[in-house]
This record gives C-alpha cells, sequence and structure tokens, in this order.
C-alpha cells in the first residue's frame, strides 16, 4: 500500500506543474464582475481588445481591454514589458491580448478601483487600421435628393413670379 502511495504521490506532483491555478481559466469581464469577492486577489486570465488610450505613468502604464461585452482596467507595471501596436478606436482595431495577472476588487494601490495587475501579457492577434468604405449607393442618393430639392425651390421660385 505504500508503495501505491508514493507512485500516486509523484504523479500528482508531475501534473501538477502543468495546472494553472484554480482561477486561472479564461474568464469574461461579466464573470469577474459577477464574482468579483470571490476572485479578489486570485490569479486570473482574461482576454480582449485594447481600447482607448494608454495612460502611462512612472512604474506602468493603464490599458482597458474590452472582451466585447464590458471593459476593465489593466494596470501593466514597466517589469511586463508589454508595448501595444494598435490601440482600439475609430480608427484603428485593437490588439487582442491575453491577460495573466492579479485581480483586485478594490485595489489599494490605485485608490480603490477595480482592476487587474498584469503579471504578463501575450498577444494573441494583432490590431489593425479599419478601412472606412464610403458606400456609392448613398453617395449617389445624397446627390440625388440635393438635385431634387434645388429642383423645388427652384419651381418654388418660379412660381412666385
Amino acid at each position: 500500500m505504500l508503495k501505491y502511495k508514493g507512485v500516486i504521490f509523484i504523479f500528482f506532483f508531475i501534473l501538477g506543474f502543468n495546472l494553472k491555478p484554480v482561477f486561472s481559466q479564461d474568464l469574461t469581464i461579466e464573470e469577474i464582475i459577477k464574482r468579483q469577492e470571490e476572485l479578489d486577489q486570485k490569479e486570473i486570465s482574461i482576454s480582449g481588445e485594447i481600447i482607448g488610450e494608454a495612460l502611462c505613468r512612472k512604474g506602468g502604464c493603464w490599458f482597458n481591454i474590452n472582451d466585447g461585452n464590458f471593459a476593465i482596467g489593466v494596470w501593466v507595471p514597466e517589469e511586463v514589458r508589454f508595448k501595444p501596436k494598435y490601440i482600439g478606436s475609430y480608427k484603428y482595431r485593437g490588439d487582442k491580448i491575453l491577460v495573466d495577472g492579479i485581480f483586485n476588487r478594490r485595489c489599494k494601490q490605485h485608490l480603490g478601483e477595480l482592476d487587474i495587475h498584469a503579471k504578463k501579457i501575450t498577444l494573441l492577434k494583432e490590431g489593425e487600421v479599419i478601412e472606412e468604405r464610403i458606400d456609392k449607393g448613398k453617395i449617389f442618393l445624397s446627390i440625388l435628393i440635393w438635385v431634387g430639392v434645388c429642383l423645388i425651390l427652384i419651381l418654388m421660385r418660379l412660381s412666385r413670379k
């Protein structure tokens, strides 16, 4: 019996090195907000698009990431050394990243804000420039409307004389 306990211990010991912490699964921001008391000070993983502006100051930068429905602030310390190429706006689709870090329900370092302190950031997909396409049908329709308005105004002016 003692022999088997050793084998079982070694099996779980080796397996344990490949497992992430319990809460390190990829969560949505909505799940984080709903389970904030449970997840407070736990290591979590979250993926999303970087949006807004990067706010950098001594010690690191703030990013907001959006998972499609909600957004959350991520503090990226200088040690993490991540610089996004694209930040989401009207002109750009932001880099999609995976953030592994510590979730803070009320961060003592950042005046009680709900945030994530990044330990590691992985680039999942580089962002891109959003090309503006002007619909030719809409251009034609707007010109047609303006011509119609001008013709009506001309006809109104002529009918007064």
